[in-house]
């Protein structure tokens, strides 16, 4: 039984934490050199309003706290359901550092260019009032951007894209792969 839902998505909510080099390590190249600064991306715990990563945008821009399922339906009594998870061991998956790609622009500056990580989510989660449930006939329209925008903000959205969810069958066999690349709170949107 397909909902009523036309939005649905994920939000990979994730912090960062900076840490400049030590005051003596300025003292000369060499030492900053020695002792250059640190940058750690890892996800938000996803177990809290305003963390949870299943959202249900208003639309294909939306984002943020206020489109969580859970908080969209705080005031109902059965709640909204958060069904993204994390790959494996939650614990173990917030402390990987999901920079993949670092570069020191200088002894003093880093940045992190390249980000990967995986979340998971089932195809049928029966919350038909949230999420869309996803069947292996349909094609569906798919698009991702970085950081919290509006629908007018265009430079950080990627075009979408149809993905037909047929082709996930091969040779009879279901054959999905459930990684994602982030780069920053990067949200999936399916639209139909």
């Amino acid at each position: 039984m397909q909902g009523t839902v036309t939005y649905d998505g994920l939000e990979a909510k994730i912090h960062w934490v900076h840490t400049a080099p030590a005051d003596a390590s300025w003292a000369s190249k060499t030492a900053m050199a020695a002792a250059p600064p640190t940058l750690v991306f890892n996800y938000a715990d996803n177990n809290s309003i305003g963390s949870y990563f299943d959202i249900h945008p208003a639309t294909a821009a939306s984002s943020g706290k206020g489109s969580e399922d859970k908080f969209l339906r705080v005031s109902d009594p059965t709640g909204g359901s958060n069904d993204i998870s994390f790959v494996g061991d939650a614990a173990a998956a917030q402390a990987v550092d999901l920079c993949t790609e670092k570069w020191y622009l200088s002894p003093t500056a880093i940045a992190c260019v390249e980000m990967a990580g995986s979340l998971t989510r089932k195809r049928n989660t029966g919350d038909y009032l949230d999420d869309i449930n996803l069947d292996y006939t349909s094609a569906y329209q798919v698009s991702a951007q970085i950081g919290q925008l509006k629908d007018t903000d265009e430079q950080f959205k990627f075009p979408a894209q149809t993905v037909d969810f047929k082709t996930f069958f091969t040779s009879g066999a279901l054959d999905i792969s459930s990684s994602l690349a982030i780069v920053s709170a990067l949200a999936y949107t399916c639209v139909f």
